[in-house]
Formats: structure tokens, sequence, C-alpha cells
């Protein structure tokens, strides 16, 4: 039996490391457990529901353009035309074998994610949102490039999905049993009801200043990352519940507790909006790591992340401080956790977490200038 389980794995042996294939997703892991399972990219792949995906997804944006002005009509017809044929041209074999021609479909992809974000008649909160969607959906599509292992045999309503389905990667989707969903909605959605009630109270703090009577700045970038870390388990939700109560598909839930930590590593590493990790871990690390660059595959991926995030200040018209203070703040976490390693002993919950909140203020202030708060 070993031996016809070895002979059926997935030819690409650079998956095991690719996945982290010993890194349990489920909290529950013990064996036997049906709702534990491993972090896979092979195997069975559920089709979508497209509908589905593309309503609780993208859609939204879409029908919010609309209806703020009917212009932003053919700026979305532009995107979806060339976005639709570069996830097609994924779809042929003949597109990833190598060479120039291989970034064929993200040079279609690449166009309308520049030009478009600039031409629609958003209000600038809108278009940063869409800008960053829109930078998302462009790595995705590096990732089906160098990754054609990942999506062998799969649909193109499969590949769209991963695209678009910018909150998760779906390449993490397993089907459930019906009996086994409540056990993980049901905690989910209490994590997003919590978070809803927090994220109003920092929102009415900020909007009427509240903690910036009580304790000035401080107050300000208190309310603003409990703002940022429950908006976040609620965007989680809405990639997470809709799919999982209707089609009795998982995804990898994007947030997993980071607040509890046990250090930085891990925080970024495995607790924090992983459907971005995650990317940045495909697009950016593992292709430099290969090339015996681990080192720099490190700096290079948060300064990506960090270009990521500068990006949507930029569509917004901030100053370029804020960009500076924005690429700060991610060009200091591979430096802390260098730190981290070097303590000769290990900081115990909250304190670990210090360094973070310490460099916060560099991430915070310039979202909320954004909002003007």
């Amino acid at each position: 039996m070993k031996a016809k389980r070895r002979s059926n794995a997935p030819s690409k042996s650079s998956d095991a490391d690719d996945m982290d294939a010993s890194r349990n997703v489920s909290a529950e892991s013990a064996p036997g457990n049906p709702l534990a399972r491993k972090l896979m990219f092979t195997g069975e792949k559920p089709e979508p529901p497209v509908l589905l995906c593309l309503l609780t997804g993208q859609m939204w944006q879409h029908v919010m353009a609309l209806a703020l002005d009917l212009r932003n009509w053919f700026a979305i017809l532009f995107f979806s035309l060339f976005f639709g044929l570069a996830i097609y041209t994924c779809t042929h074999k003949n597109s990833v074998r190598g060479g120039a021609r291989a970034y064929f479909p993200v040079l279609l992809g690449l166009i309308p994610s520049i030009v478009v974000p600039w031409f629609l008649t958003y209000t600038p909160i809108m278009r940063a949102f869409y800008g960053l969607a829109c930078t998302v959906m462009m790595l995705r599509l590096v990732i089906m490039v160098n990754n054609p292992h990942h999506f062998e045999n799969c649909s193109f309503n499969y590949r769209m999905t991963f695209v678009v389905w910018v909150g998760s990667d779906y390449r993490t989707a397993r089907k459930m049993e019906a009996k086994h969903v409540p056990a993980l909605r049901n905690p989910r959605l209490g994590d997003v009801a919590c978070a809803l009630v927090l994220c109003v109270s920092s929102q009415l703090s900020l909007q009427f200043g509240y903690m910036d009577a009580l304790l000035g700045d401080l107050g300000r970038w208190t309310a603003a990352a409990c703002l940022m870390y429950n908006s976040m388990t609620m965007l989680d939700g809405v990639y997470y519940l809709p799919l999982l109560h209707f089609a009795h598909i998982e995804v990898l839930p994007a947030m997993d507790g980071p607040i509890y930590s046990t250090n930085l590593k891990e925080f970024w590493g495995t607790k924090w909006d992983k459907a971005v990790q995650m990317l940045l871990l495909f697009s950016v690390y593992k292709p430099l790591q290969k090339a015996g660059l681990k080192t720099f595959a490190i700096i290079a991926t948060f300064a990506a992340s960090g270009l990521l995030h500068v990006y949507p200040l930029l569509l917004v018209g901030l100053s370029p401080l804020n960009f500076a203070y924005m690429f700060m703040f991610f060009m200091l976490q591979p430096v802390l956790m260098q730190l981290e390693d070097m303590l000769p002993f290990k900081l115990p919950w909250p304190a670990n977490l210090i360094p973070l909140f310490c460099t916060a203020p560099l991430f915070l202030e310039p979202l909320l200038q954004i909002f003007g708060w």
C-alpha cells in the first residue's frame, strides 16, 4: 500500500516543500478527525460555484462602479475582457512551457491592472481597494504561470475562481460532508459577529474622536488597529462562509487567530492574512529561494508586500511621506524577526508582539489619512 501511495504522488517533487505539507491547517489535528487536514494543492479539486464566487468576491465592486457612474462600465468591460483572455490563455499548456511566451498571460493581465484603477470614477477609497484587488489578481496570474502543476486538469472556471477569489486561495478548497459543515461554520459565524461589533465601535471612536481625546495619537492608533484586525476577520467570513454553507466547500481561512501568535514568524507566516501570504510565497519567495537566495527572498517578499500596500496609497493621492511610512513598516519586519531569533530566551505572549505593536503606527497612520481620521 505504501508503494502504491508513492506512485500516485504528484510528479513535481517540489510540491511537498512548496506547500509545507507538515503544517496542519485545522486546529483539530488528532489522527482520524475528519475535520483535520493538511495544506495540499494537489489531489481532489472541487469544481467551484462560479456565480456564488463572483457575487461574494468581485461582483459587488462592478455593481458599485456602475451605480456610481455609468462611464465605469467601459473600464470594467476592458478589464474583464483582458483578464478573461489572460486566464483562458493559462488553460493551455503551450502558454506555460517556459521562455518569454510563458508570461504572455501575465502581460495581458498587467495592462488592465495598471490602467483601469486610474480611470474609475470611484471615490478615492474605492479606487484604492480596486487597485489592490487588481494587483492581487495580477500576482495570481504569475502563480498560475510559475506553478502549472497546481492546475493540471483544472477547468477554466476553477482557474478563474483562483484569480478573482482574492480573499482566499482556492487551491486549498476541499469538499465537505454536510454533517461536518456546522462544526466549521458556527464558530466562524461567532467570530464574524464579534468582529462586526468591534468594527462598529472602533469606527465610531475614530469618527467622533473618543480615543483621541483620551489618549491622543496612541488612542487613534489603538482604535485603528482594532478596526483593521476585525475588518480582516469580517472579510475572511465574506469569502469563507458562503462557500462553506451553500456549496459545502471549505477553503483555508485567511485569519487564524494572529493575535495569539507565539512569535513574529508565526504571525506573518501562518496566522495573518494567509491569502496574501500564500500569494507572496509563490510569486516572490519560492522563485528566489529556488535560485539559492533564501535571505534575499525574505527581504524581497516583505518589500513586495510593502509595494503592494503602497500602490493603493498612490491611487488615493497621499503624500510620499505616507508611502515611506508604509514601506518602512514592512521592511522593519524581517529585521525584527532576525532580532527575535537572536534573543537567548523566548518572549512570552503578549510581550512577543510588542515589536509589532511599536511599528504598527507606520502602517496605521497612512490608513487613517485615507479616511480623514
